[in-house]
C-alpha cells in the first residue's frame, strides 16, 4: 500500500511540473494505477490488525474517514488555487501524500498482512489463480457485487447532483441547495459511525442495509413527486444521508462474512471495482437525463437502484440467517436433527453399511457436521471408521450426497 501511495504522490506532484496535456494524461493513468491497490490492501490490514469484536466500528471509522477526506479536499485545494495557483494546490496534495507515506513507513510496525497460514503448502500459481476466479464468481460474491454497483450509483449520483436537480427542478437559489448538499454529506459520516456501532452488536447487516433502503427509496420517491419546501427538503435529504450511511459499514460486514481467510484483499479488490463501475456509469445516465429535461427523473431513478440493491440483498439475507442459526444455543438440538436426516440419506444410498455387527451395537459409520462461518453453509464433514474395504461404496455415497 505505501508503494501504491508513493506512485500516485509522485505521478501527483509531477503534474505541477508540466504543461502538456498528453503528459497529463500518462501521469494520471499512473496515479490511477498506484491508487488501485488501496482498498484490497487497507482492508485486508484492518481484518488482521483490529479486533474482531471491533471490526465494524473499524469499517465505519475507515469509511467515515475517507467520506470526511472527500468532502474537505475540494474546499482546500479550490481555496489553495485561488490564493495562489493550480500548481500550487497540486504540490500540497503531493507533499501531503508524501509525509502520510513516511508516516507508515516509521510506524507500519502496529499494522499486520491478512494473509494464509505459512505453514499450509501453497499451491500453484495457476491453481491459486482458478480457486481465485471460483471464488470471485460464487453466486453470493456475484450477488454482493452487484450490490456494490446500485449502492455506488445511489451514492455517487446524489453526491453528485443534488444540488443540478434542486437547482433545476425545485428552482432553489444555489448558495441553499450547497448548504443541503452539505447537510447530506455531514449526516452521511454521522450515520456511517452510528452503522458501525450497530454492526458491532448485531449480525443481522442486510436487515440494517434492507430498512435503510425501504425508508431511504419512500423518501427520494416523495422529493421527486411533490413540490417541498426548502426546510423539509433539507430535512429530507439529512435523513437520506443517514441512512444511506447506516448501510456502509453493513456493506462492508457482509463482504466479511463470505471472505475466507487470507482471501479479504482479492474480495473488497473486486468489491472495489463494483463501486468504481457504478461510479463510471451513474453520471452518464443522470446528465443524460438531465439534458433531456426530465430532472425529476434523478430521483425516480435513484429509488429504483434502492429497491434493486434490496433485491439484490435476498440471497446473503438467506445465507446469513443459515449462518446466525448455526451459532445459537439451540444448534445441539438441530445437529441431532440433521444427524437423522443424513443418516436417512446414507441409509438410501446403501443400507448394507448401516448393518449393525453381530455382537456389536456401533454402526459403521459416524459422522458429525461442523459449522462454516466463511460461507455460512453447514458443511458436511464425514467420518468413516472402518471402511472394510468398500471404497466404491463410500465414493457413491459422497457423489450421491454431493449432488
Amino acid at each position: 500500500m505505501v508503494f501504491g501511495l508513493l506512485i500516485k504522490t509522485f505521478s501527483i506532484g509531477a503534474m505541477a511540473l508540466t504543461n502538456s496535456y498528453e503528459i497529463l494524461l500518462i501521469l494520471a493513468l499512473f496515479a490511477g494505477l498506484g491508487h488501485a491497490v488501496f482498498h484490497p490492501a487497507d482492508y485486508s490490514i484492518l481484518m488482521s490488525s483490529m479486533k474482531e469484536i471491533k471490526m465494524g466500528k473499524v469499517f465505519s471509522i475507515h469509511t467515515a474517514s475517507g467520506t470526511a477526506g472527500g468532502a474537505v479536499a475540494p474546499l482546500v485545494i479550490v481555496t489553495i488555487a485561488q490564493v495562489w495557483n493550480w500548481k500550487i494546490a497540486v504540490l500540497s496534495v503531493a507533499l501531503f501524500g508524501g509525509g502520510t507515506s513516511i508516516a507508515m513507513l516509521l510506524w507500519g510496525n502496529i499494522i499486520h498482512d491478512h494473509v494464509r497460514s505459512k505453514t499450509k503448502k501453497m499451491p500453484r500459481n495457476n491453481t491459486r489463480v482458478l480457486d481465485g476466479l471460483r471464488l470471485l464468481l460464487a453466486p453470493n460474491v456475484l450477488v454482493l457485487y452487484i450490490f456494490f454497483i446500485t449502492t455506488a450509483m445511489i451514492s455517487i449520483g446524489l453526491n453528485t447532483y443534488i444540488v443540478t436537480t434542486l437547482v433545476e427542478f425545485y428552482r432553489t437559489p444555489l448558495p441553499f441547495a450547497g448548504i443541503i448538499l452539505t447537510t447530506f454529506l455531514i449526516f452521511g459520516v454521522l450515520g456511517i459511525l452510528l452503522g458501525g456501532y450497530l454492526a458491532d452488536i448485531t449480525e443481522k447487516h442486510n436487515l440494517i442495509a434492507a430498512t435503510s433502503f425501504i425508508l431511504s427509496s419512500l423518501i427520494i420517491v416523495l422529493i421527486g413527486t411533490f413540490n417541498l419546501s426548502l426546510i423539509f427538503l433539507t430535512y429530507c435529504f439529512a435523513l437520506v444521508g443517514f441512512l444511506l450511511g447506516l448501510v456502509r459499514p453493513a456493506r462492508d460486514m457482509m463482504v466479511r462474512a463470505i471472505s475466507p481467510k487470507g482471501d479479504a484483499g482479492k474480495m473488497f479488490g473486486f468489491m472495489s471495482t463494483g463501486h468504481l463501475m457504478g461510479g463510471v456509469f451513474v453520471p452518464v445516465l443522470y446528465g443524460w437525463v438531465i439534458d433531456q429535461g426530465h430532472v425529476q427523473w434523478v430521483f425516480w431513478i435513484t429509488a429504483i437502484f434502492m429497491v434493486l440493491a434490496l433485491l439484490a440483498l435476498c440471497i446473503p439475507v438467506k445465507r446469513q440467517m443459515n449462518a446466525s442459526r448455526s451459532t445459537s444455543p439451540a444448534f445441539g438440538t438441530k445437529t441431532f436433527i440433521f444427524l437423522k436426516q443424513l443418516r436417512q440419506t446414507l441409509h438410501h444410498c446403501s443400507p448394507q453399511l448401516f448393518s449393525i455387527h453381530k455382537g456389536n451395537s456401533t454402526p459403521i459409520i459416524t459422522s458429525y457436521i461442523v459449522t462454516n462461518t466463511y460461507s455460512n453453509n453447514i458443511d458436511w464433514r464425514f467420518c468413516f471408521k472402518p471402511l472394510y474395504n468398500r471404497p466404491k461404496m463410500v465414493f457413491q455415497i459422497i457423489s450421491r450426497i454431493n449432488r
